[in-house]
């Protein structure tokens, strides 16, 4: 027990994501922070199928037991760790009442509805569900912990890897992202299905509450069987086991098992990473580097970011910083403060950057995946007369613009989404300023692509 509730306090403070590249680097014992975090609301969804605590149990350890084979296996969820686990529940759920259809240990609603086909609701619009997985797997994580199951914000940051002040501007752009993603499905739908008077209000659900309508049709649409009432009692009651559940006792003693010396290189390889590495980690606590490593140490993917050759600078900039050439993900809030180069800003205070026309900013190594990102999200403050617009560039300061987005009125601050030319890989970004010569007319505090 000792052992298992220190392996939680050394890593309590890594991401889902983070801990998963430490358990596939032989630091097994770190899986218990997973077990701690998700183990009550897995526990919860299983006493909605079942009537029989022993079977609840037996069921847990079994939804954790295929994580932790899954993570170190290289396969773990590309999205949400907690839907995915509550998923693996529900279909375990299901194998055994395929079993034995008439156990008394089936909770009867559960029995029922699985007898019935295990039918997903039809009255529940989906619309909504179907662009959220248009979304990347980190804003899904994020409008699942902090809406549908309205967990606290500082979990919901040490889930995800992001620090608290990041929180706000994150939901922002996740709810504008879904939004948008929304719009553009009802957009595409045929004409015939547009004008179904069935459909007139389901189809075009009230967006304006939209926290309403996730935490309506999300669970019910994603997992079929939802007894959101029960879940959440049984959840605010339910604790974490103090010690590591059978299956990671067993695994933790196997790995104790391995040469010392394999450890400790284990050991070393683990702390160094983006968020512990001696270079970026080592710079950061001293306030030379900015944050930009930080914030791309919380990331959809559980793979280490792989090192980038940095660009030369552009003609006529300056340095804003020396950071370490690590792929920054497209899809994570990139603080404008965090540039690797600059040029003609007029202003540089805290995290803002305020522009003048041909005012740049560059930003090294951006890594939008593999799956093509259409759109860009910037939080801009007008500052000057109306017409002036932000352009976005590839690669060159004079490359062709990808993305023109208009700066709000002057003196209004909010987040502006575009869309964007489809674009894929690794590209150097350029943000350029157009606006009426010697004025600045805008002001820019972070941005992100979706």
């Amino acid at each position: 027990m000792v052992r298992s509730l220190l392996a939680h306090h050394l890593h309590r403070r890594l991401s889902d994501a983070e801990i998963g590249q430490l358990v596939r680097q032989g630091r097994t014992a770190a899986f218990q922070t997973v077990v701690v975090r998700h183990w009550p609301v897995v526990v919860a969804y299983l006493t909605t199928c079942f009537k029989d605590r022993a079977a609840v149990s037996r069921g847990t350890e079994q939804v954790f037991s295929d994580l932790y084979d899954a993570t170190v296996g290289g396969s773990p969820p590309a999205g949400s760790i907690r839907v995915h686990l509550l998923t693996t529940a529900r279909t375990l759920a299901l194998r055994e009442w395929n079993r034995a259809p008439e156990a008394w240990d089936l909770a009867d609603g559960f029995r029922n509805w699985a007898a019935a086909g295990g039918t997903w609701p039809l009255s529940v619009n989906s619309g909504i569900t179907e662009a959220y997985h248009l979304l990347p797997g980190r804003s899904q994580a994020f409008l699942w912990h902090a809406v549908v199951e309205r967990d606290p914000k500082a979990c919901v940051a040490r889930v995800l890897g992001m620090k608290k002040h990041e929180f706000g501007a994150f939901a922002e752009l996740s709810h504008t992202a879904l939004r948008e993603a929304y719009r553009a499905l009802q957009g595409n739908a045929p004409a015939a299905d547009i004008t179904e008077p069935a459909l007139s209000r389901e189809a075009r659900p009230d967006l304006s509450d939209l926290d309403w309508q996730l935490r309506a049709q999300l669970p019910v649409i994603l997992l079929g069987w939802w007894e959101g009432t029960r879940y959440e009692e049984v959840r605010a009651a339910t604790t974490p086991p103090a010690g590591f559940p059978p299956f990671l006792a067993r695994a933790v003693r196997a790995a104790s098992r391995v040469p010392r010396v394999r450890r400790r290189n284990n050991l070393l390889r683990c702390f160094a990473g983006p968020r512990l590495g001696l270079a970026a980690g080592g710079a950061a606590a001293t306030g030379v580097v900015p944050a930009l490593s930080n914030l791309s140490a919380s990331h959809d993917d559980a793979a280490p970011y792989a090192p980038a050759p940095s660009p030369s600078t552009a003609p006529g900039a300056s340095q804003a910083g020396q950071v370490s050439p690590r792929l920054v993900p497209a899809t994570d809030v990139i603080r404008a403060a965090d540039c690797t180069a600059e040029s003609g800003t007029l202003a540089a205070e805290g995290t803002v950057r305020t522009l003048t026309d041909g005012s740049l900013l560059r930003f090294d190594t951006v890594d939008f995946g593999d799956d093509a990102r259409i759109g860009i999200t910037l939080g801009l403050m007008g500052q000057g007369p109306p017409g002036a617009e932000i352009a976005v560039r590839l690669d060159r300061p004079d490359a062709p613009v990808v993305a023109t987005i208009p700066a709000p009125e002057a003196g209004s601050a909010r987040w502006v989404h575009a869309p964007m030319r489809p674009t894929a890989g690794v590209h150097t970004v350029y943000l350029t300023a157009c606006c009426a010569a010697g004025n600045s007319c805008v002001s820019i505090t972070a941005f992100t692509f979706s």
